[in-house]
């Protein structure tokens, strides 16, 4: 059983690798189409470093929100509400504009967003 379970795990982590090793490589060919683009209309190398560290970020940025986007919309909708109240919370206490919202109004608030 633990030799199953052991190869079951490994057997994930090469999928998730493979799937990473996949979304760099696609990074990698935005970022490389934007470098040419920015060369061959001669752009200073300051402004391609300053696009490519933006288009890192943007890009790194965009797969997070799709893969939370996939996380929590897998879950059912009680329990994705009270994991989306959950991370938000934070946000909810240190806003002034959320600060004097009751515990079962940011419930609520989070639920209809």
């Amino acid at each position: 059983v633990g030799t199953a379970v052991f190869a079951v795990i490994i057997n994930k982590l090469q999928v998730a690798a493979a799937e990473m090793n996949e979304r760099n490589r696609e990074k990698n060919q935005e970022i490389t189409k934007v470098v040419r683009f920015m060369r061959e209309h001669k752009a200073p190398a300051w402004m391609e470093q300053e696009v490519r560290t933006w288009l890192n970020f943007h890009i790194d940025r965009m797969t997070a929100k799709h893969e939370r986007h996939q996380v929590l919309w897998s879950l059912p909708p009680k329990l994705r509400n009270q994991v989306m109240l959950q991370i938000n919370s934070r946000a909810f206490r240190n806003s002034w504009v959320f600060a004097r919202l009751t515990h079962s109004d940011a419930t609520n608030l989070v639920t209809e967003l």
